[in-house]
């Protein structure tokens, strides 16, 4: 059970830190979103799925409002995701 947790967080930090790279987003701030990413998780039942791909992504926009100065709106993320999400 702890090797597939640690599988999925991995994937969910590549998956992160490609999305951050294309949007020209500095290290401190993908560090940043992967720990606000683990505190929130940490959170969660282990038991049940969760929308990975949302949860990283608005740990992004959090972490890139919180430090820097040019941070990517909604729809620029959405786009990022083949545009996943409705508004």
């Amino acid at each position: 059970m702890c090797f597939i947790l640690i599988q999925k967080r991995i994937k969910r930090i590549d998956n992160l830190s490609y999305i951050a790279d294309t949007l020209q987003s500095d290290n401190q701030t993908i560090h940043h979103a992967v720990h606000l990413m683990d505190i929130y998780s940490s959170k969660l039942a282990k038991d049940t799925e969760y929308d990975t791909v949302l949860i990283s992504l608005v740990c992004l926009l959090i972490s890139t409002k919180y430090l820097q100065i040019k941070y990517p709106g909604a729809d620029a993320l959405n786009y990022q995701v083949s545009n996943r999400y409705n508004s």
